[in-house]
């Protein structure tokens, strides 16, 4: 008896030891990976970040694109998070917007043919669509150079059974170089103007639009003069959310995606979190734009083309890797040297 607990002392004693091992071999795969992933963070708590005083450093995030930078954050608590965010700089010479136009296949403004109580104003398509037909006319001349960063932006009706109506109406003002593509209606939308001012405000029905080149309608604010809008400050639901920030000087525009529904995963984030996250990165302003299953964040990566790779990269997941096809995306990209004004 005496031999026997000392062997199972040493086979416990021995397994503690393998225990510590894999341990420490997991953390040393997981230091490697942060340093091998410059644009990834690590694990940590979502709370301790929004709720300190500081705000995110960018010079710790990668740039993917001149004036362009990402960073990933993978949260454990309160709950599995995975947050994506890029920070562009307005700025930066030959930036150009992109905005989806008008539909072409059917009469704009006329009943839809399989929802008539709405009316037509863009073809629903998948923020991957969006971004290859802008890479086609660019690839023809049409456009001043790549489309590098596309987002998905206005949320849209009709959303009802059985989903799978062919345009989208009532996202609020839309308008693409210069064009009205949805009229306004009194929510607010982030607005680019002519001169390359980018503004977030409320635009109401019947509102002059000269000087806007493009817009896309939100829901809402959600974050106002550094402040969470009192309608967002207590909400609890939880969703993969997509939102839309702006620094107080009016330079740097963020995009932030959150995957969520997704057990393990990452299971979303409220309003709040959405907006508190925003300031966190450097915005003073925020919008809610649509979210859900229509969050998707692309970046074109040319260099990755081949092996049925398109060179176009997502940067969220979505439940199923499904891609939602939505009524209006917006895109960023850097016009050719040729194509800049001087």
């Amino acid at each position: 008896m005496g031999m026997k607990r000392i062997l199972n002392g040493m086979a416990g004693a021995l397994l503690d030891w393998a225990r510590l091992l894999l341990v420490m071999i997991l953390l040393v795969q997981v230091a490697a990976v942060a340093a091998a992933e410059p644009g990834r963070a690590r694990q940590a708590d979502l709370s301790a970040a929004i709720q300190g005083r500081d705000t995110f450093d960018w010079a710790e995030a990668e740039e993917i694109h001149p004036g362009m930078c990402y960073r990933q954050w993978v949260w454990r608590l309160p709950r599995p998070i995975r947050m994506h965010a890029v920070r562009v700089d307005l700025s930066t010479p030959g930036l150009f917007f992109e905005v989806t136009s008008r539909a072409v296949d059917a009469e704009w403004g006329s009943n839809m043919p399989d929802c008539a109580e709405y009316q037509v104003r863009t073809r629903r398509e998948t923020t991957r669509s969006f971004m290859t037909r802008m890479h086609e006319a660019a690839s023809r001349g049409e456009l001043p150079g790549e489309l590098l960063l596309a987002v998905n932006a206005s949320p849209w009706k009709p959303w009802q059974k059985p989903f799978t109506h062919r345009y989208a109406d009532r996202m609020g003002l839309v308008m693409a170089d210069g064009v009205e593509v949805c009229p306004p209606d009194g929510r607010p939308a982030m607005i680019i103007r002519n001169d390359g001012r980018v503004e977030f405000q409320k635009v109401d029905a019947g509102e002059n639009l000269t000087g806007i080149r493009h817009a896309v309608g939100a829901f809402s604010f959600i974050l106002e003069g550094g402040k969470i809008t009192p309608k967002y400050a207590a909400g609890k639901s939880l969703a993969p959310r997509t939102g839309f920030g702006l620094s107080e000087d009016g330079r740097y525009w963020y995009i932030l995606v959150v995957d969520g529904r997704q057990k393990n995963f990452s299971m979303g984030c409220t309003h709040r979190e959405l907006a508190e996250f925003l300031r966190y990165l450097g915005a003073r302003d925020g919008l809610n734009m649509d979210g859900g299953g229509s969050t998707t964040l692309l970046s074109w990566e040319p260099t990755l083309e081949g092996r049925k790779f398109d060179g176009i990269y997502k940067f969220n997941h979505q439940p199923g890797n499904a891609e939602r096809t939505n009524g209006c995306h917006i895109g960023v990209g850097i016009a050719r040297q040729d194509a800049q004004t001087p």
